[in-house]
């Protein structure tokens, strides 16, 4: 089973129409690469703004980690303020802040005039805890909201059907159905003249033209004016936002529920964490849970990394019926802030990205700011949040730490293998195999036919490890996937896989 086999409830119940690839080349103003909340919320916001933007999307309008969220639409990011306003400082965490909290009311306001098939519902969001020793932090979570002007106070009836010892709670924010939100938004951005989105169509690079920048693709090349990578992480490296991020894949489960079911919306604060939901689909309700989460390529090696996750339904929930399981892919950076604004070296290339699982609100604030600078407007925030901004002392321990694992890997993984032979992998498993001395990546079918692969990632050359739930071959250094035909899933890279014989 491929991660194209374990789709999402919200991609399962709105598969979209269809768009056409880009076919040639092309000229417009604005390029923007990622049809996911972030892509789509920046074209729409430019082609309101009068500008001729065109959308690539390497596949379908909303089958990244916008199609795999769980439709929150919150300020409340789990317990982070009280962590920003120690690492930051409250004027940053104010800003952090201030641009979420305004994000839900964008969605709010985009949904009702572009998506009222998405079904936009106003709810409170809670952080709960079922343990004693995490009060202290709640409760210093909901100061650190409260100071920084958020709807934040502190609760002990959660409305769950398990004892909790109380909540953080945030008043009037919101859930949705993701999916038919950005198909919404894509409708809309085509809608005005000039504007298109483009799906099946990676972009493979940028280059600089004299007084514009090229986009290329396999199929043709877009000459634009300013360009927006709106791609989870950008697929150019000038920023190095692939050493200052983490990639984390997180998982979730879908559970025939009922009507009578908590009203809210629910995030634990110990590990591991549960964020929790519901959503009516017609005459059906779901139960959705989410969680498991653990860095790209370093996951379990066993095909159950979501089981947990139904076992907290059934058991916790009550909700035995699980009809749909899938996952998503983020990055959290290491000083908590998302990277967003202009590329460094480049005055043309604008960068969103590492919005620590919280891309709904976080996208949009992000598409508000790009907007701005795109336009050549005063943006206070975009200092903030630059990609080119010195990382605060709080945040280099993680930055070092985490790129100190990434040169081990790259050294270690290339010492050990998963198998000693391609015929020790077991048919319907994958792993690194050393064949005639180089090292490749092994999958089987269910059958026994074999598909093989150089196992060195097209991105910075780290070895690809094994997904056995995915079936996929993921990079544990930054994040890019691949599926067992060599095929990008997930960038950075932007090149498949070698052949076994030129790896």
């Amino acid at each position: 089973m491929t991660d194209r086999d374990r789709t999402s409830l919200w991609l399962g119940t709105a598969p979209g129409r269809p768009r056409e690839p880009l076919a040639g080349d092309w000229v417009t103003d604005v390029v923007v690469v990622g049809a996911g909340i972030t892509g789509l919320t920046t074209a729409l916001l430019l082609a309101e703004a009068g500008l001729q933007v065109t959308v690539l999307e390497a596949r379908a309008v909303g089958h990244g980690t916008t199609g795999g969220t769980t439709g929150k639409v919150t300020s409340q990011h789990g317990a982070i303020y009280a962590d920003l306003r120690e690492m930051h400082g409250d004027e940053v965490a104010g800003t952090y802040a201030r641009l979420n909290e305004a994000a839900v009311a964008t969605v709010r306001d985009l949904a009702a005039r572009h998506a009222p098939e998405a079904a936009f519902e106003t709810l409170d969001a809670f952080v709960y805890t079922e343990q004693a020793d995490q009060l202290a932090t709640l409760q210093a979570e909901v100061d650190a909201a409260q100071r920084l002007g958020l709807p934040a106070d502190w609760v002990e009836d959660v409305d769950l059907p398990f004892p909790t010892r109380g909540a953080v709670r945030f008043r009037d924010q919101g859930q949705m159905h993701a999916v038919r939100y950005v198909q919404g938004l894509a409708d809309a951005v085509e809608a005005h003249q000039g504007c298109s989105v483009r799906e099946r169509t990676r972009v493979t690079g940028i280059r600089g033209a004299g007084a514009a920048t090229v986009v290329e693709t396999p199929v043709g090349e877009v000459t634009a004016d300013a360009v927006v990578l709106a791609t989870l992480l950008p697929i150019i490296d000038r920023g190095f936002e692939f050493a200052r991020a983490r990639a984390s894949r997180a998982y979730g489960v879908a559970a025939l529920a009922d009507d009578d079911h908590p009203a809210g919306m629910y995030i634990s604060s110990e590990d591991p964490t549960r964020s929790i939901r519901h959503h009516r689909e017609g005459e059906q309700v779901y139960a959705i849970v989410v969680g498991e989460s653990h860095e790209t390529g370093h996951g379990p090696d066993r095909g159950d990394h979501d089981d947990p996750l139904a076992a907290f339904a059934r058991d916790r929930l009550g909700r035995p019926d699980v009809r749909y399981r899938w996952s998503a892919q983020d990055f959290l950076p290491a000083d908590k802030l998302p990277f967003v604004g202009v590329a460094p070296f480049s005055e043309r290339v604008h960068v969103a990205s590492g919005f620590n699982k919280w891309g709904l609100t976080g996208g949009t604030a992000a598409a508000g700011i790009i907007r701005d600078l795109v336009l050549g407007r005063d943006v206070p925030e975009a200092e903030v949040l630059s990609p080119s901004r010195t990382p605060v002392t709080a945040g280099v321990g993680e930055f070092l730490k985490h790129n100190a694992e990434v040169a081990a890997r790259f050294v270690g993984d290339r010492v050990s293998t998963d198998a000693a032979s391609i015929d020790d992998i077991p048919p319907g498993g994958g792993g690194i195999v050393r064949v005639d001395g180089k090292l490749t990546a092994v999958a089987r079918d269910d059958s026994g036919a074999t598909t093989t692969r150089s196992a060195i990632c097209r991105h910075l050359g780290c070895v690809v490890q094994w997904n056995q739930i995915e079936r996929s071959f993921d990079c544990p250094c930054h994040g890019s996937r691949y599926d067992v035909d060599g095929t990008v899933l997930e960038g950075p890279a932007t090149a498949p896989l070698a052949d076994r014989d030129d790896g």
